[in-house]
């Protein structure tokens, strides 16, 4: 996936993010995948997309990557500084570098309108002011929010 669950902890405490979601990955993996195809919807006629939404996976000793291919170990994102043979640590500094080199718009973007799909799954829990105004901006001819951002 494009974000991990730290990007979401960023903004959003994990507590209340893991009630929200039921502790089900599913959950906000599915939404996610929603909202990446939305984002990709307002990008997809001027920019690459595919090499915009970057998938994350879980590093494995076990498998090969590719140059730039990034990885996460608990916390901690990981980018192939070239193309990486089975059996290679991540903390092995010739082949792997912690450094996130997705746009960091993007992620905010993104993560602000997964927030704002999901928080209505509690009943009766109003979405707070804040996450309305990362999606919407301050006021409907505002630009400041995620979608007038896009």
């Amino acid at each position: 996936m494009f974000i991990v669950k730290q990007d979401i902890y960023s903004r959003y405490p994990s507590a209340d993010f893991a009630k929200l979601i039921d502790s089900d990955d599913t959950v906000w993996q599915n939404e996610l995948s929603r909202v990446i195809e939305d984002v990709s919807g307002y990008l997809r006629a001027r920019y690459d997309v595919d090499s915009i939404f970057i998938s994350i996976e879980t590093h494995s000793d076990s498998n090969t990557y590719s140059q730039y291919e990034m990885v996460q170990n608990s916390t901690t994102l990981y980018t192939a500084l070239q193309d990486v043979p089975s059996g290679i640590a991540i903390n092995k500094a010739s082949y792997w570098e912690a450094k996130d080199i997705r746009n960091q718009k993007i992620v905010e973007i993104v993560i602000d309108i997964l927030l704002y799909n999901i928080i209505p799954r509690l009943n009766n829990y109003d979405i707070p002011a804040t996450i309305k105004e990362r999606y919407n901006g301050n006021t409907d001819k505002d630009s400041s929010g995620a979608i007038g951002w896009l």
